[in-house]
C-alpha cells in the first residue's frame, strides 16, 4: 500500500442488496450504474482506497465492488470478517478467500476483525494468513483502548502489528476514552479510521425534524424526528461555518474528524459527492470553532451507537 496515508477511505456499505443492505439500512436501493459514475468520479479524483465489508448486503457489496475492480485495477481493498462467537479454527481463512473471490483479488490490503469477539483466537488465524502474503495489513474495528493494546501486544509477540483502527466516531459519537485512542493510535503509528462521520445523513443538512429519513429505514429507527430536532442547533451552527467558505454541512462534520486526527471512511453513492471530499481536505475550521461543534453536539445529548458495538 501507499505509504502517505490518504485523505478519505470510501466505504461502501449503502451498496449491494438484500439483508444489511442498502434499502433496509438507509432506506434507498442503487443501481449498479449509478453506483459505477460514483466509483469513477471517486477514482478519477484520486481515492484509491475502499472499504467494504463481508456482511454489507451480505457479499453483494463486495461483488460489485469487485465487478469495479476488474476496470480500475489500481484500487486498494479494505473488507472484514464478521466473527462468530463461537470460534472455529478455519472460519476466518473460509471467509476471507470468499471475500477475496467476491472481490476478485489475490489478497487484502486490509482485513479487519470487524468486532472484537475471540480477539486472540481470531488475530491468530489472522496472523497466519498475513504471513501467507493474504493480507497485507490487519485492522480491527469497534475495539475499545484496552483490547486495543492487548490485540497489539499480541501480535508483536508473532512479528507483527495492528496497521489501523476503525470505529465509529462523529461529532455525536465520541468519548474522552475515544480521543485518548487516537492519540495512542498517533504515538503507536497506527491509522485511525472513523466510520459514520455523517451520522448516516444526519450530519449533512439534508435532513431534519421537517425532511426525516425514509421509514422503517434503520437511519429513520436510528433519527427519528424528536432526535432530528435535538440536531438542529448544532446542524444551524454547521450551516453557518458552512456558508462562509461557501462549503456544505456535510464538509464541515468531516472536517471536524480530520481535525481530531482521523482518516474518515465516507461512503459514495452519487458522483456529485466526491466534490464535497475535495472541498472538505481544504476547509478550514479554527480551535474556537472546533471548541463551539463540540459544546453544540454536547447539548444535543445524543450518543449514537450501533448495535452491533
Amino acid at each position: 500500500m501507499e505509504e502517505k496515508t490518504p485523505a478519505f477511505m470510501i466505504g461502501t456499505w449503502a451498496w449491494g442488496s438484500g439483508i444489511a443492505g442498502s434499502r433496509m439500512v438507509f432506506g434507498h436501493s442503487y443501481e449498479v450504474e449509478e453506483l459505477w459514475k460514483a466509483f469513477l468520479a471517486a477514482t478519477k479524483a484520486g481515492y484509491l482506497l475502499w472499504d467494504t465489508a463481508e456482511v454489507y448486503g451480505m457479499g453483494n457489496a463486495e461483488k460489485i465492488l469487485g465487478n469495479f475492480k476488474k476496470r480500475c485495477k489500481n484500487i486498494q481493498i479494505s473488507t472484514k470478517c464478521m466473527p462468530k462467537r463461537r470460534y472455529v479454527y478455519g472460519n476466518m481463512t473460509k471467509s476471507l478467500k470468499k471475500s477475496l473471490a467476491r472481490l476478485g483479488t489475490d489478497y487484502a490490503d486490509i482485513y479487519w476483525l470487524h468486532v472484537p469477539v475471540q480477539i486472540e483466537k481470531n488475530l491468530s488465524e489472522m496472523a497466519e494468513l498475513a504471513k501467507k502474503g493474504l493480507i497485507k495489513q490487519i485492522g480491527v474495528s469497534n475495539f475499545n483502548l484496552k483490547q486495543l493494546k492487548k490485540a497489539e501486544k499480541q501480535l508483536e509477540s508473532l512479528g507483527l502489528r495492528i496497521s489501523c483502527v476503525q470505529n465509529h466516531y462523529s461529532l455525536i459519537s465520541h468519548r474522552k476514552e475515544d480521543d485518548e485512542m487516537i492519540a495512542w493510535c498517533h504515538k503507536k503509528g497506527i491509522v485511525y479510521y472513523s466510520y459514520m462521520v455523517l451520522e448516516q445523513g444526519a450530519l449533512t443538512g439534508r435532513f431534519d425534524s421537517r425532511h426525516p429519513f425514509p421509514a422503517w429505514s434503520n437511519r429513520w429507527l436510528s433519527f427519528p424526528r424528536r432526535r432530528l430536532k435535538k440536531l438542529e442547533p448544532l446542524l444551524a451552527y454547521m450551516k453557518k461555518l458552512a456558508q462562509k467558505q461557501d462549503g456544505t454541512v456535510s464538509q464541515v462534520a468531516m472536517r471536524w474528524a480530520m481535525n481530531k486526527g482521523t482518516v474518515p471512511i465516507v461512503g459514495v453513492t452519487k458522483a456529485s459527492y466526491v466534490e464535497d471530499l475535495k472541498k472538505a481536505e481544504t476547509f478550514q475550521i479554527s480551535d474556537e470553532q472546533m471548541k463551539r461543534l463540540e459544546e453544540l453536539a454536547a447539548r444535543t445529548g445524543l450518543m449514537m451507537k450501533g448495535i452491533w458495538e
